[in-house]
């Protein structure tokens, strides 16, 4: 009887104690790889010279996966090599709405944005965002057409920037 007795309070000791480190044990800790939802690029065109004797670049999107909503573009330039600058809207939405376009000829700055038009979806994959016309007022050097902070590319469900790189545009006003 003793040794039952035993028995018994060996297993109820030990069935506490279980219970306890079960309850103030924590679990290790969990590490986890955050998702960047930045996959989106813009990408400037070397220029081709147009009928119209300006020079055109081509504003491209890659989505990567991201589907844009919308897409604002924040460019500067030298106002002393470039002129007659200009921005429309491209192919790459549907039926694209200007939200603004604002062209700052004395400080050489471009503000453009553009987007899908109401009822009208995001668009995935990759095309023509805008279309930039400009002239040269220099005919030797290099210049640049460079893409600033303030660049965004919007995707519906998603409160930040979908935009991961933009890379504008260096080349020779002598060709």
């Amino acid at each position: 009887m003793n040794r039952t007795l035993f028995l018994i309070l060996l297993l109820i000791v030990s069935a506490a104690g279980l219970m306890y480190l079960s309850l103030n044990t924590k679990p290790a800790p969990t590490t986890s790889v955050p998702v960047s939802i930045a996959q989106t690029t813009l990408v400037m065109t070397p220029p081709v010279a147009s009928t119209s004797g300006l020079l055109n670049s081509d504003i491209r999107v890659n989505t990567n996966g991201n589907t844009a909503t919308a897409v604002q573009i924040e460019l500067s330039y030298n106002p002393k090599d470039l002129g007659d600058v200009d921005i429309t809207a491209g192919t790459f939405f549907k039926n694209p709405l200007e939200l603004f376009k604002k062209i700052d000829t004395q400080n050489g700055r471009v503000s453009y944005a553009v987007g899908v038009s109401l009822g009208d979806k995001g668009a995935p994959g990759n095309g023509v965002v805008a279309k930039l016309s400009f002239s040269k007022l220099k005919t030797t050097g290099t210049t640049s057409i460079s893409f600033l902070p303030k660049s965004i590319v919007t995707s519906s469900g998603i409160s930040q920037s979908v935009l991961k790189s933009a890379t504008g545009l260096t080349f020779d006003l002598s060709k």
